[in-house]
């Protein structure tokens, strides 16, 4: 070696540089998932499991989305008690939700259908009883390799835990599964969304090197807790010792307070032990004599003899208000409970697209106030189909005798049922059945759709929100 780089070593040496310390580096992997649906207000479930990593892991999931969304997470951690988190402040949705404006000229929903169309149906002829309600399946789709958006991230930490001591062990044992649940109260817009879960093991960038660096701290973190003082006074000379200990066992030993000062523990000549001597100089102070003050001057207040308007009583207003302004309930269609998350969705089957460009959206939970409740799906017909006449076309009109669906109460607070209507599948009409519908604002109705004849053909004119 040269003498030009010994004496750069020993100027990098006079400044104070001195080589990095060891530390631990993240190396991890990651998966990329899609939902199956593009409205959805879950739950689905993603799962993982400890690897139980000598110096610590981290799983977290970060979900990548081109607009604001909110959503709760219920994290199951090993055989920890289970906790809901809430991701986001606002759920930006215009498509997914049922009384959002939008659809047939800002109107709202359009067209649609709950249930099974089924077969083409004869006016009057009785129908089959349908088959108790199927739930739908809630896929996550492996992507990988896509290029995920950033405009929105919401990262969910599950488990981060790092090794720092050489007899640290860590939290979860090997193989305990890790559970996160994603849910909403309302449907969320899940297009060109998608969720990573990442696993990360901590590894030292150096083994043997980062095992000498625990020690050293350990050491100094030992030395420094048991280092131990003690005064004493004596003709005004205040006396210090103190003693560094090296081991647990003298420590205890030396540090009753029946053994402090026995030169056998704290005699000068042990390792360790440091005595310092300070004299403590006695100020005397004397308090001023006090200063006597004047009394105050005595004033004799004389009391008037009341008039005769002052003896009469005032007038008391009473002002009587009614109690529901002090008394307001909460309404309890809004939230429910935070425990209580939506089923799983029901699954359906979609009646024929009354539209070129009509977009399907799928159907949502409701909360009632007491259970929650299925709105079916329906299907969105942007306005510009209605205005070229690119909705359904049929040879004939339909039959003019309805089949007589079941309405009972409504479920919701403000839900107005939408009749159903036929429908032209290419060969026959089938009544597709009626279902409870939610206004976009107060004050709107439902008008339901109909056929029109016109001079290039019968077209259907899909249903819409009108003013009352």
């Amino acid at each position: 070696m040269s003498v030009r780089v010994l004496a750069f070593f020993a100027f990098l040496g006079g400044l104070g540089c001195s080589p990095p310390r060891p530390h631990l580096v993240e190396k991890g992997t990651y998966k990329t998932f899609r939902l199956n649906r593009r409205c959805s207000q879950g739950p689905f479930v993603f799962r993982a499991r400890v690897v139980g990593a000598r110096w610590g892991e981290k799983l977290e999931l970060k979900v990548h989305s081109p607009r604001s969304i909110k959503f709760k997470a219920e994290l199951q951690i090993g055989t920890r008690p289970k906790r809901v988190v809430e991701e986001g402040a606002e759920n930006v949705n215009f498509f997914c939700l049922h009384n959002s404006p939008g659809g047939n000229a800002g109107k709202g929903p359009t067209a649609g259908g709950q249930g099974e169309p089924g077969r083409t149906a004869a006016p009057g002829e009785p129908r089959e009883k349908a088959p108790p309600p199927e739930r739908a399946e809630l896929r996550l789709i492996p992507v990988p390799g896509t290029q995920k958006p950033d405009k929105e991230v919401y990262t969910i930490r599950l488990y981060d835990f790092q090794i720092v001591r050489l007899d640290g062990r860590p939290e979860l044992a090997k193989g305990e599964a890790v559970l996160i649940t994603l849910w909403s109260y309302e449907p969320v817009d899940f297009q060109n969304v998608y969720f990573e879960l990442r696993h990360t093991v901590y590894e030292p960038d150096d083994e043997k090197k980062w095992i000498r660096y625990l020690t050293e701290q350990q050491q100094k973190e030992f030395l420094r807790a048991h280092r131990f003082c003690y005064s004493r006074w004596r003709e005004r000379v205040k006396t210090t010792t103190c003693r560094q200990f090296y081991d647990q066992a003298t420590y205890d030993r030396c540090t009753r307070p029946a053994v402090l000062g026995s030169r056998r523990c704290w005699d000068a000549s042990l390792k360790g032990v440091t005595i310092e001597q300070k004299k403590i100089r006695v100020v005397t102070y004397h308090r001023p004599a006090p200063v006597k003050k004047k009394p105050p001057r005595r004033v004799v207040h004389r009391k008037k003899a009341p008039s005769r308007a002052a003896s009469k009583p005032a007038p008391v207003e009473i002002l009587l208000v009614p109690e529901s302004v002090f008394i307001t309930e909460k309404d309890p269609t809004e939230h429910p409970p935070s425990e209580k998350k939506p089923p799983s969705p029901l699954r359906e089957v979609q009646p024929p697209r009354p539209s070129r460009n009509a977009m399907w959206v799928d159907g949502m939970w409701k909360w009632s106030g007491s259970k929650w409740v299925w709105l079916g799906g329906f299907w969105r017909v942007p306005r510009a189909d209605i205005d070229t006449l690119q909705v359904a076309r049929a040879p004939k009109l339909p039959p003019s005798k309805k089949v007589a669906d079941p309405v009972g109460p409504s479920p919701l607070a403000g839900a107005q049922w939408a009749a159903g209507y036929w429908m032209w599948t290419g060969s026959g009409f089938i009544w597709v059945k009626g279902r409870w519908v939610l206004p976009a604002s107060q004050g709107m109705r439902w008008i339901p759709p109909r056929w029109v004849r016109t001079p290039r053909g019968i077209y259907l004119m899909p249903g819409r929100w009108g003013k009352k």
